[in-house]
């Protein structure tokens, strides 16, 4: 087994997730393959009993943004550094120097500092 066999098998497993329940967000999270087997973590979030999908990632930035300097209606804004635009889209308290999680217009995903995400967020509503 190689990774392209790896990532295609996991590839195909989040699909069949998905079309099994549509109503959840399903994404692989990882996985690790060797020579004859191949293993695919999935994650799949159900809606809340309003029919909302609330993330882990979105629930623990709610919780944690006053403690970094943010406000909890921070998650989901757009801000412009580096020539790029990022979306936050989570807070992980355990990595206190890049705790803010964003994605990138290209997809790829970027810790950033609380302070610098503040900064640009404050820089951008002016």
């Amino acid at each position: 087994m190689n990774k392209i066999q790896a990532r295609q098998i996991g590839e195909k497993i989040v699909a069949l997730v998905k079309k099994e329940f549509p109503d959840c967000v399903v994404e692989s999270v990882g996985g690790i393959y060797g020579d004859s087997y191949s293993t695919t973590k999935i994650k799949v979030t159900v809606p809340d009993e309003g029919g909302k999908i609330v993330t882990t990632e979105e629930k623990d930035f709610k919780l944690y943004a006053k403690q970094f300097g943010l406000e909890p209606d921070d998650f989901g804004k757009t801000f412009t550094a580096k020539g790029d635009v990022y979306t936050i889209i989570g807070l992980q308290p355990s990595k206190r120097k890049y705790a803010i999680i964003t994605k990138s217009s290209n997809g790829k995903r970027y810790g950033w500092s609380a302070v610098d995400v503040k900064h640009s967020l404050e820089k951008q509503a002016v």
